[in-house]
C-alpha cells in the first residue's frame, strides 16, 4: 500500500500498488499523473526522510517505513496564488441540523433525538480528525521542502566561505597596496642606492659631480601610475563582484532563515490541535448526555437544551479547524513560493562562485606594485645579506684553520715509523694493510678570497639609520601610510641583524674553539694513553661478543615478543573494525528506532482514530440496545394486551358453556317432551332422533371449537414468552459489552 499526500494541502490517496506496479506504468510521473491527475513535467516526489524520488532511486520507496510519498506541483507556482487557493480552499462538512421541534411520543422522540446527536456529533468529530490528520502532513511536506533549501545553502555556504576568506585577504591586500602606492615611491625615493651597486658609467658620473642614485630613480612613476589604474579598475571590479557575491548569499542565508522561521511557526497547527481536543470533549459530553436522555427517569428538557447548546460550539470548531486549514495552506504555498524564489537564485550561484575565484587565481597588475612595496625591504635585506655572508666566510675559514691546526699535531707518521723501524718484517707471514699512507686533510677553501661588494657592519648601521630617518619623516608630515610600512620593514630588517649576530653562537655550536696551549698538553697526554685504551678495547670487545650473544638473545626474544604483539594487534585492529561495525549498526538501528518511532506515532493517531470509530460503535451500539430495550417493552404491552385477551376468550368460553349448558337443559326438556309427545305419534320419534343427531353434532362442534381456541391461546402466549426472553437476552449482552472498560 503506497500512500500518496499532496503537499499543497495534505490530501491523501491510498493505493494498492508496489515498486514493481510503479515501475510496469512507465515511470513514477506517469504513476502520480494516473493516481492524483497531477501533470507529468510538474510532479516533485519527496520520501519522508526528506530524499527527492526519481525513477533512478524508485526502489528506494520499497525501504521505506511508511511507503509515503510526498508530491509537490510545480504549477502551482506559477499560476496565481488567489486562483490556487480558490481551487484548494475546504469549507465546513457541517451536518444537516437537527429538527427537535415535531411533537411525537416523547420517549420515541427523545431517544431519536439522542441518537442523532451522538451520530452528529461522531461524524463532526471524524472531519475534524481528518483536518488535523491533513495539517499535520501539511507541516511535514514543509519541514522536507526546508530541509532541501538548508542543505542546498549550507552546500553554497561552505563552498563560499572557502573562497571568500582568501578573497578578503586578497582584497585587502590589494586595497593597503593601492593605498600605500604614493608613500612607497616617497619613501623609495629618499633611499640613496650605494655606489657599487651601480655600474661603471653611473659611477664615472657620480664621480663627475651628478647626484647619487636613489632607489626611486629605477621606477617609473608614469608607467606606474598607469599600472595603479589598472590595478584600481581590476581591484572595484573584483570587490564588487564579491559583494554581489555575498550579498546573494547573505540573502540565501536570509531567506532559508525566515523559511525555517515559517515553518517552524505552528501557531496555526496548535490551534488545530486545541480544536481537536475541544472536540473529543464536546464528543463525550454529548455521548453521556445522549446516553443519559435515553433513560425514563432523566430531565428530558434540560438535557435536550444542553444538547443543543453543544451541538453548536461542535459545529462552531469545525467551522474554526476550517478556516485554521485554509489560512495553513496560504501559508504553506506562500512559503514553498519563496522557496522556489531562493531555489531559482540558488542556480546562478555556482557559477558565479567558479567564475569570482577563477578571477582571484589569475594574474594580475598587483605583482609590481607588491615589488615597489617590497624594493625598500629587498635593497635593505640585500646588503645585510653581503655583509652576513662575509662574517661567515670569515668565521668559517677561522674555525677550520683552528682545526687543521688540531690535526696537524698529531704524530702519526712518527709512531708508524717507530713501529717499521722496530716490529715490521719480523714476522713469518705478510701483514696486509700496514704501508697505507697516513691519513691527511685536505682543505681547499672556494669561493675567492675577495667578495664582491665591500659592504661591512657599519654600512648596515648606516643604512639601519636611513629606516629610522624615514619613520621619523613619515611622523613628521602625518603620513599613516608610510609610517606603517617605514615601521614595518624596521621590524623585519631587525630581525635579519639578529641573525647575523647570532652567526657567531651558531659557529661555537657546531665548530670546536681554537686550542690553547692547556688543550694541547691534554691531546698529548690523550695520545699516550691511546696505547693502553687500545690493549683495553681487545678486553672490551671480548666483554662485547658476550653481551652480543646476550643482546641476540634479547633480540629473538624481543623478535618473538613483537610477532606476539603484532598478532594481538592484528586481533585488536579486527576488534577495532568489528566495533565499529557494531557502531555502524547501532547507528543504523538508531536511525531505524528513529523511523519505528515515527511509524509508532502515526499508528497511535491511527488507534486513536479507531478508538474514536469504537466510541462511535459504542454509541450506536448503546442507541440500538435502547431501541431493542423499547422493543422489549412494547413486546410487554403486546403480551399484556394478549393476556388480556386470552382472559377475555375464556370469559366467551364460559359463556358459550353457560349457552351451552342452557341448550342441553333444553334439549333434555325437549326430549321429556319429545317422549311424553311419542305417544302422540310416530311420526314425532323420526324428528326426536333427528334432533337427538344434530344436538351430538353440535355438541362436537363446540368441544372442537374449545379445543382450538385453547391450543391458539397457548401457542400464541408462548411465542410472545420466547420473543421477550431473546429481546432480554440481547439487552442483558449488550449492557455487558457496554459495561466493559475499553483497553
Amino acid at each position: 500500500m503506497i500512500t500518496i499526500c499532496r503537499a499543497e494541502d495534505g490530501q491523501v490517496f491510498q493505493v494498492n500498488a508496489s515498486v514493481r506496479d510503479v515501475e510496469g506504468t512507465g515511470g513514477l510521473e506517469i504513476f502520480l499523473h494516473q493516481e492524483i491527475g497531477i501533470d507529468q513535467e510538474a510532479a516533485l516526489a519527496y520520501l519522508s526522510d526528506g530524499r527527492r524520488l526519481t525513477n533512478g532511486n524508485i526502489r528506494d520507496l520499497g525501504s521505506s517505513q511508511d511507503q509515503h510519498i510526498f508530491v509537490f506541483n510545480k504549477d502551482y507556482l506559477d499560476y496565481d496564488i488567489e486562483d490556487v487557493l480558490l481551487q484548494l480552499h475546504v469549507e465546513p462538512p457541517l451536518q444537516p441540523a437537527i429538527d427537535d421541534t415535531t411533537a411525537t411520543t416523547p420517549p420515541i422522540r427523545h431517544a431519536q433525538l439522542a441518537t442523532a446527536y451522538a451520530r452528529t456529533s461522531q461524524m463532526h468529530h471524524d472531519h475534524i480528525q481528518h483536518m488535523l490528520q491533513s495539517l499535520s502532513l501539511q507541516h511535514q511536506a514543509m519541514q522536507i521542502a526546508s530541509k532541501n533549501l538548508d542543505y542546498n545553502v549550507l552546500s553554497i555556504s561552505e563552498t563560499f566561505d572557502g573562497i571568500a576568506t582568501h578573497a578578503r585577504k586578497e582584497l585587502e591586500k590589494q586595497a593597503f597596496l593601492l593605498q600605500g602606492l604614493d608613500a612607497d615611491l616617497e619613501l623609495i625615493s629618499r633611499v640613496k642606492v650605494h655606489v657599487e651597486f651601480c655600474s661603471t658609467a653611473v659611477r664615472m658620473a657620480i664621480e663627475a659631480g651628478d647626484p647619487q642614485r636613489v632607489l626611486g630613480d629605477y621606477v617609473s612613476k608614469q608607467k606606474m601610475k598607469q599600472v595603479e589604474d589598472a590595478c584600481t579598475r581590476t581591484h572595484e571590479d573584483l570587490k564588487t563582484r564579491f559583494a554581489l557575491v555575498e550579498e546573494a548569499v547573505n540573502k540565501l542565508k536570509d531567506g532559508a532563515d525566515s523559511v525555517r522561521a515559517n515553518v517552524g511557526n505552528i501557531a496555526l497547527f496548535d490551534d488545530a490541535k486545541s480544536c481537536f481536543r475541544r472536540s473529543q470533549d464536546f464528543l463525550d459530553t454529548i455521548t453521556d448526555a445522549a446516553a443519559t436522555l435515553e433513560s425514563p427517569a432523566s430531565n428530558a428538557e434540560s438535557l435536550l437544551h444542553e444538547l443543543r447548546h453543544y451541538d453548536a460550539k461542535h459545529r462552531q470548531e469545525l467551522e474554526q479547524i476550517t478556516e485554521k486549514k485554509n489560512l495553513y495552506t496560504h501559508q504553506c504555498l506562500a512559503t514553498l513560493r519563496h522557496i522556489s524564489t531562493l531555489n531559482n537564485e540558488l542556480v546562478h550561484l555556482p557559477p558565479a562562485l567558479s567564475a569570482l575565484s577563477a578571477s582571484f587565481r589569475t594574474k594580475t597588475s598587483f605583482s609590481h606594485i607588491q615589488r615597489l612595496h617590497n624594493m625598500l625591504y629587498a635593497y635593505a635585506a640585500t646588503v645585510i645579506e653581503i655583509v652576513r655572508r662575509k662574517e661567515f666566510s670569515r668565521f668559517f675559514y677561522q674555525r677550520a684553520q683552528g682545526i687543521l691546526e688540531v690535526m696537524a699535531k698529531v704524530s702519526e707518521r712518527k709512531r708508524r715509523q717507530v713501529y717499521r723501524s722496530e716490529v715490521h718484517g719480523q714476522l713469518p707471514f705478510e701483514t696486509r694493510g700496514m704501508d697505507d699512507p697516513v691519513p691527511t686533510i685536505d682543505f681547499s677553501p672556494t669561493g675567492g678570497a675577495e667578495a664582491a661588494y665591500s659592504f661591512e657592519r657599519s654600512d648596515v648601521d648606516e643604512l639601519m639609520q636611513v629606516i629610522v630617518d624615514l619613520e621619523d619623516y613619515a611622523q613628521s608630515s602625518g603620513d599613516s601610510v608610510a609610517l606603517s610600512a617605514s615601521r614595518e620593514c624596521h621590524i623585519a630588517l631587525e630581525k635579519l641583524m639578529n641573525k647575523m649576530d647570532n652567526l657567531e653562537a651558531g659557529f661555537d655550536k657546531i665548530a670546536e674553539r681554537s686550542p690553547t696551549e692547556a688543550e694541547e698538553k691534554a691531546i698529548q697526554e690523550l695520545a699516550e694513553q691511546l696505547h693502553a685504551v687500545q690493549e683495553a678495547k681487545l678486553h672490551q670487545e671480548q666483554q662485547h661478543q658476550e653481551e652480543r650473544s646476550a643482546l641476540q638473545a634479547e633480540i629473538q626474544r624481543l623478535k618473538s615478543g613483537s610477532i606476539e604483539a603484532e598478532s594481538s594487534l592484528s586481533l585488536e585492529q579486527e576488534r577495532s573494525a568489528r566495533l565499529e561495525r557494531e557502531l555502524h549498526q547501532v547507528r543504523a538501528q538508531m536511525e531505524s528506532e528513529g523511523v519505528a518511532r515515527r511509524v509508532l506515532e502515526e499508528r497511535n493517531v491511527a488507534l486513536s482514530a479507531d478508538i474514536s470509530k469504537q466510541r462511535t460503535e459504542i454509541a450506536r451500539a448503546l442507541s440500538d440496545a435502547t431501541e431493542q430495550a423499547k422493543q422489549v417493552e412494547l413486546l410487554r404491552q403486546e403480551r399484556a394486551q394478549a393476556q388480556a385477551e386470552f382472559q377475555e376468550v375464556k370469559e366467551l368460553e364460559k359463556r358459550n358453556a353457560d349457552k351451552a349448558m342452557l341448550l342441553f337443559e333444553e334439549q333434555a326438556n325437549t326430549l321429556r317432551k319429545l317422549e311424553e309427545a311419542r305417544a302422540r305419534g310416530e311420526d314425532l320419534e323420526l324428528q326426536i332422533q333427528a334432533a337427538r343427531a344434530e344436538s351430538e353434532e353440535v355438541h362436537q362442534a363446540l368441544k372442537e371449537a374449545s379445543s382450538e381456541k385453547d391450543r391458539l391461546l397457548k401457542a400464541q402466549a408462548s411465542e410472545h414468552d420466547r420473543i421477550i426472553r431473546d429481546h432480554i437476552a440481547e439487552a442483558d449482552g449488550d449492557r455487558a459489552v457496554l459495561d466493559r472498560p475499553i483497553l
